[in-house]
């Protein structure tokens, strides 16, 4: 856990693999079963940034409630035909009767997640990275909020 800011909880977690996404959005699903799960993720690992688990990841994201794709991390290190779609990906988990969105930037996601998180709700953020500093940016925009 990053943070609790007005009753919204901020997780942080290395899940690179489908299997480990969905084990992680689970576990928190178990945890808080009438809560509202936010999954933030970024394709940043060379495996993550290819489409052959394109499939596993959607299903990987059916605990959440809402998922949020970012766009894919320095994308140009893998061929374009290799190529994960974020768009495809967002596609598939919707067809799983989920909300889910392609939010290209960190700002942006940043933007909508303080728009649209309520206090109870849980936002689980998940790279193997930096992620451009998302969580110290979204817990300083909750507490701008709160103000």
């Amino acid at each position: 856990m990053k943070a609790v800011i007005n009753n919204i909880t901020i997780y942080d977690d290395f899940a690179h693999h489908p299997t480990k996404v969905r084990s992680t959005v689970n576990g928190l699903r178990c945890r808080f079963p009438d809560r509202k799960i936010w999954a933030v993720f970024e394709p940043r690992t060379a495996t993550t940034k290819r489409k052959m688990m394109e499939d596993e990841y959607a299903a990987a994201f059916d605990d959440a409630d809402v998922t949020i794709i970012s766009a894919l991390h320095l994308p140009n290190k893998i061929q374009a035909e290799e190529r994960l779609s974020v768009e495809a990906l967002v596609e598939k988990i919707r067809q799983r009767n989920k909300q889910a969105y392609y939010v290209p930037s960190v700002q942006e996601i940043v933007d909508l997640l303080s728009r649209q998180v309520q206090p109870g709700d849980h936002v689980l953020i998940m790279s193997n990275g930096a992620f451009e500093n998302i969580h110290q940016r979204l817990i300083q925009q909750l507490k701008l909020n709160l103000n």
